[in-house]
């Protein structure tokens, strides 16, 4: 192993593999997992969903309830949690799932992070490990890519959309792709 970031082709051709090959596979065709994954010392409420919407607005609920164990309740958070509930992610999440459209449940990492993937110091391909994973949307992967401090960013964003498009509607990629940040 060594410290250098995964060649971007190399990793990139990884993750789209991962994603490809297990599209349509989910065991229930619904997002979540059989088991109780974790990220770091939280533990994700794998529960199984019919909806994308649903089963994000689940988890990302479970993190902030850590958060407020862990630093107390805060009003100012839940005015911006009630925001994220009713506001932003029904606005960027359900367009993937109505008007026609669809998007196939994959197997994600879910902590895509650099301390998380490493070149092979001898062969030099990408070694991934330590994943959270579940059942869900492709993109949810490519959120931790946007922290300048992972060093990932848009060059790898970029080599993945050679390969998987974003998902419609495309114009809301950008903004989806924040919120799976957080």
């Amino acid at each position: 192993m060594t410290d250098d970031l995964p060649d971007v082709q190399k990793f990139c051709a990884t993750v789209v593999k991962l994603h490809r090959d297990s599209m349509g596979w989910s065991p229930t065709g619904k997002y979540g997992f059989h088991v109780t994954t974790h990220l770091a010392n939280i533990g994700n409420d794998n529960s199984w969903s019919d909806s994308w919407e649903e089963w994000y607005a689940k988890a990302f609920k479970r993190m902030l309830e850590e958060e407020e164990k862990s630093h107390g309740p805060d009003n100012y958070m839940k005015i911006l949690t009630t925001a994220m509930f009713e506001k932003v992610i029904p606005r960027l999440l359900r367009p993937l799932e109505t008007g026609g459209r669809q998007i196939e449940p994959c197997l994600i990492h879910s902590d895509l992070c650099p301390g998380n993937v490493k070149p092979d110091a001898v062969s030099g391909e990408p070694m991934i490990f330590d994943s959270c994973a579940f059942w869900g949307h492709n993109e949810a992967d490519l959120g931790t890519w946007r922290a300048p401090h992972y060093r990932l960013g848009r060059s790898y964003i970029r080599e993945y959309h050679k390969h998987i498009p974003p998902s419609p509607p495309e114009e809301d990629w950008a903004d989806r792709n924040a919120l799976y940040a957080l």
